[in-house]
């Protein structure tokens, strides 16, 4: 799907990489030197990436027929979920969760080093299903669904993503022609007052 959606944007080159917390960061950090102006993850991965990357994050985001097609496959009998991850996720989907069948209980965490205990906590509450934290979930033996961003929401980020690189383009073009312009005067120092005006 992000393949397919990244064919939208001709004018954008992407590159993919998939895999979980850890494995985003390494690979983020493994491929910084090639130059990218943008970066676009998920969840706990985004918030990790935005600590520690000079370039800007786009969070992909989930919708509300994102969460209810992540959650199409549960049992007609389910009657109450634990939703465990990071607090950035977990608060954009609260007000979306009104539109499902069943209760929605919320184990947020702001570092990865906590999320063990979260599961651990829901997992004592014995949930129908676990949500978000997947990979460890299932380690843990829970019953896990993982939550899948759509076409719609991969093209609003993508979207975002190539507008943050037009307006830096813009950016750095305008200051080009600054620059060429003082040079062609001769001049060699130049005053900007505190707002950005030059003196």
């Amino acid at each position: 799907e992000l393949q397919e959606v990244a064919n939208e944007f001709p004018d954008a080159s992407f590159s993919f990489e998939t895999g979980d917390l850890a494995h985003g960061l390494a690979s983020a950090l493994k491929m910084f030197h090639l130059d990218f102006d943008v970066v676009i993850s998920r969840g706990g991965t985004a918030q990790i990436l935005e600590d520690e990357l000079s370039i800007p994050v786009v969070e992909m985001g989930i919708t509300a027929p994102d969460l209810v097609s992540s959650f199409s496959n549960l049992p007609k009998n389910t009657t109450c979920i634990a939703a465990v991850g990071f607090r950035n996720v977990l608060q954009n989907i609260k007000p979306l969760t009104s539109l499902l069948p069943f209760e929605v209980d919320f184990y947020a965490i702001d570092f990865e080093d906590e999320l063990e205990e979260a599961l651990r906590d829901a997992l004592d509450n014995e949930y129908d299903a676990i949500t978000k934290a997947f990979n460890q979930a299932r380690l843990m033996g829970a019953e896990a669904h993982l939550l899948v961003s759509g076409k719609d929401s991969i093209r609003a980020a993508f979207s975002h993503a190539v507008q943050i690189c037009e307006l830096n383009g813009a950016l750095e073009e305008r200051t080009r022609f600054l620059q060429e312009m003082l040079r062609s005067c001769g001049i060699d120092l130049v005053v900007y007052t505190p707002d950005g005006r030059l003196v």
